[in-house]
Parts: structure tokens; C-alpha cells; sequence
């Protein structure tokens, strides 16, 4: 099974590329929590932290049945555990209740447009999803971690009802990765996965503003207040600084990489889907259709508003000033040109003096 993740920073428009993927006959989408993918992933560094001691693998190679070897480290280390051992590790990790969540609501919440609260129909059989992962991880006998993955994704699907026919069977499944997440990326390299990677950003301004406006207070603060909430995104939580981080980590990896990574700027995407989406299927080797230019979820349309590039500054005056102290590097004198002294105070702030 090949594997093609979506990633990026929250906000970028990861959404907005999966429901621009969903109607591909080759392709299967998952339309969930984006942090689900991360529950092998945490389970991988349990057995890792679990087997450090000697003690706790002879305790399981005493049970002669019913046992799961997880291959490791390239096939190097081979951890036995048994189904209340993994039920044990899958009851922590708080993504795995998230799909539980979903299912029993029925719903998933898209709220990728400002204003608006969506509800997009999410029809999951959990408990079924759930019996039959065990059922089949435990078959295998001996699985690396790359096998774990995909027999979670392969069960996912078949309890997974969508508009789409189940029996189209695809070797393609697309995934929302969580946000930034380099260190999976690099595990997955490291252990000689099958994947592609799409990372999608956007124009920095935009998507301080984008995030500032769905902050839990964005939606009760007046133009100025926003403003001041958003310099205190990019300075206090240092936004500003992993944003560029991140921007030249993932340029390395497609340089080294260039068959696994493919990266996407939301704007230019918006602003010529067809090309965009021909550049993506080149990248994940599969014919461009034109069923790509409609945005859908399990092969239902969905709302107009993703064919929008998305939230914009009202004030020119500010716009312009995020120009300027956006870029990785500032020029101090071009600020002072532009009169917003009291937002370079409060920049010198958050830098000197938090």
C-alpha cells in the first residue's frame, strides 16, 4: 500500500487539498481527525521505551500464544506483545477515543472557513473497525511497523462507508498528517517506507490572520485587537520563527528526497487548480481527471467557499506592515516608513523583553 500524507502548518489548507483529492477513482481519502495517523506512530515509541529492559521481552516470550512480533529498526529488534498489551496501548493514546468520538456523533467538524461551523457526515463503524484490526494484526504473527500501518488503514476502510464503492480496491490511500510532523517524516524514512508527502503552506500574513481569526477570542475582538492578537501568535508563541524552520527543513527533504515530497503553496494551488492538480497526480503517478477541479467529501460536494484563497487583511495600512516584518529578515527602517510605531513597540516587546 502506498501511502500519501498531507501535511503542513494548521491552517494551511491540508483540508482543502484532501477534499480536492477525494473524487480521484485511484486515490482513497481519509476524511478524520488529522492526528489519527499518529497512533501506530506513538505505539512504535511505547514498545521502544517498554523493551529498553531485557526483563519485559522475557516476560512475553514465556507466553507461547497469541503473541504479535513488531519489527523494528529496520527489521534489527523484534518486540512480542500479546492483545492486552496493545489494547493497554491504544487505550492511551487520546487519537484512538478521537475516532470513537466521530463515530458515535456521526459528524466530522470542518471549520477550515471563517464564520462558518460545517458538519460533514462521517459514517463509521468503530467497535467493528476495532475488533476487526485486532482480529487481523494479531493473524500476521510478526508485522513491521510499515505492516502495522497499513492494516490499520486497510480495516479503517472497510468500516468506513462512503460514496465511493469499497470494492474499487486502491494501493493509494491519502492521509491528513498532523501538523510540522518532521519527526514521523524522518521515522519513516529511516524505516524505508512506501509514501509520498504533500506539505501545504500558505503567505505567512495570511495565515497568522487565518489563525488569529479562529483563536477562541479571534471572534469577539475588533480589527485592532486582532492585529495585536496576531504579532502575539508570531512573537510570544514564536510562530514566526518554526514557520521558516519548517519551510527550509521540508525544501531540504524534497532536495534529498524528490519522489517522496512535493510541496504546495495554497494560493498558487487556488489560483490555478487544474495545473496544480496535474502537477500533483505527475507526482503521485496517477492520470489526471477531471472530476479533480470539484472539491468533495466521499464523493459528495461540498462547499464553493475552498475554491477561495481565504481570509484577507482589511487594513491596507497593516497589510503592509506584515509585509515587511513577515520576511525573515526585518528592515527596520522600511516600518518606520510606513508609521506603525506603536506595532514596532510592541514587536521590541515580545523580543526583548519576553
Amino acid at each position: 500500500m502506498k501511502k500519501i500524507f498531507i501535511t503542513g502548518f494548521s491552517q494551511s489548507g491540508k483540508s482543502t487539498i484532501l477534499k480536492f483529492l477525494d473524487s480521484h477513482s485511484k486515490l482513497k481519502v481519509v476524511h478524520t481527525h488529522e492526528k489519527i495517523s499518529n497512533i501506530p506512530f506513538d505505539i512504535f515509541n511505547l514498545l521502544n521505551q517498554d523493551y529498553k529492559e531485557d526483563i519485559q521481552i522475557k516476560y512475553y516470550l514465556k507466553q507461547e500464544k497469541n503473541l504479535l512480533r513488531v519489527k523494528y529498526h529496520n527489521d534489527k529488534l523484534s518486540y512480542p506483545i500479546d492483545h492486552n498489551k496493545l489494547r493497554k496501548l491504544l487505550n492511551i493514546s487520546a487519537n484512538y477515543s478521537a475516532i470513537e468520538v466521530h463515530s458515535y456523533l456521526k459528524t466530522l467538524f470542518d471549520n477550515s472557513k471563517t464564520g462558518k461551523n460545517n458538519i460533514e457526515k462521517f459514517d463509521f463503524d468503530f467497535f467493528s473497525f476495532d475488533r476487526s484490526f485486532m482480529e487481523n494484526i494479531f493473524n500476521k504473527g510478526i508485522v513491521t511497523s510499515e505492516n502495522f500501518l497499513d492494516i490499520f488503514y486497510e480495516n479503517y476502510f472497510k468500516h468506513y462507508v462512503s460514496e465511493k464503492k469499497q470494492n474499487d480496491i486502491s494501493k493509494n490511500i491519502v492521509i491528513p498528517e498532523a501538523n510540522e510532523c518532521f519527526e514521523k517524516l524522518n521515522f519513516f524514512i529511516k524505516e524505508k517506507f512506501n509514501f509520498k508527502c504533500i506539505f501545504v503552506y500558505r503567505n505567512l500574513k495570511d495565515l497568522l490572520y487565518s489563525k488569529s481569526l479562529r483563536s477562541q477570542k479571534g471572534w469577539k475582538l475588533n480589527n485592532q485587537q486582532i492585529e495585536k492578537l496576531l504579532l502575539g501568535s508570531m512573537y510570544k508563541q514564536n510562530f514566526k520563527k518554526r514557520y521558516y524552520i519548517s519551510i527550509k527543513k521540508i525544501n531540504f527533504l524534497q532536495s534529498q528526497y524528490p519522489d517522496n515530497f512535493l510541496i504546495i503553496k495554497l494560493e498558487d494551488f487556488l489560483n490555478d487548480v487544474k495545473k496544480k492538480q496535474e502537477i500533483i497526480c505527475n507526482f503521485l503517478n496517477i492520470d489526471f481527471e477531471n472530476i479533480l477541479m470539484r472539491p468533495t467529501v466521499s464523493g459528495m460536494n461540498v462547499s464553493k467557499d475552498y475554491f477561495e484563497i481565504g481570509d484577507k487583511i482589511k487594513s491596507d495600512k497593516f497589510s503592509n506592515f506584515l509585509n515587511i516584518v513577515c520576511q525573515e529578515n526585518i528592515n527596520l527602517k522600511k516600518i518606520f516608513k510606513i508609521d506603525y510605531i506603536k506595532y514596532l513597540l510592541f514587536i521590541l516587546y515580545y523580543k526583548l523583553l519576553r
